[in-house]
């Protein structure tokens, strides 16, 4: 278990989530793809986007430093760098990083069926899934787990006001 400091601000592994909650597990990123700048060479694009959204700036965003500072648990961090906890990961203060969402037993997740004419320097895995409300759910439909207070309800917003008309996630918001 180890500890995780970001701003004078230390949180250890160990302090137990509310409600007897656990983080997601991230699975190992294939040798080479720790970090979001080795995600960088190929998907420059991506990159560019993912650097300057909400999840590339999960750490570093003003309120949320705020309000860490005030109250300064582990189930906060695991939303807003679910790598930070995992000692073999050199991206904990990078936020969300590309493997916070695409790593997978076995490989990166793509959400495009796997054909014989793509190719990758590493191991690839479909994920019909990555991008869809489901697999989003986890960090953006929660409550505050200390009160009744609603702390994310993105997912339950869309499913009242867009799904179905607006497709998934991913097509608005990268």
């Amino acid at each position: 278990a180890g500890v995780f400091i970001y701003q004078a601000v230390t949180v250890t592994a160990s302090e137990a989530l509310p409600r007897g909650l656990r983080t997601t597990p991230i699975p190992p990123s294939p040798a080479g793809y720790g970090t979001p700048e080795t995600c960088q060479g190929c998907h420059e694009k991506e990159h560019a986007q993912w650097s300057t959204s909400a999840h590339g700036q999960a750490m570093t965003d003003p309120l949320f430093l705020m309000a860490f500072r005030l109250d300064s648990r582990r189930w906060c961090v695991s939303c807003h760098a679910p790598e930070a906890f995992d000692d073999s990961r050199k991206s904990a203060n990078h936020g969300v990083t590309c493997g916070s969402c695409h790593n997978r037993e076995g490989g990166i997740a793509t959400a495009r069926p796997l054909s014989a004419d793509r190719v990758a320097p590493h191991p690839v895995v479909y994920d019909p899934e990555l991008g869809t409300a489901k697999s989003c759910a986890g960090c953006h439909q929660s409550d505050f787990l200390l009160n009744d207070s609603v702390n994310q309800d993105t997912i339950e917003e869309w499913r009242q006001f867009g799904e179905g008309r607006r497709g998934q996630c991913v097509d608005c918001h990268m």
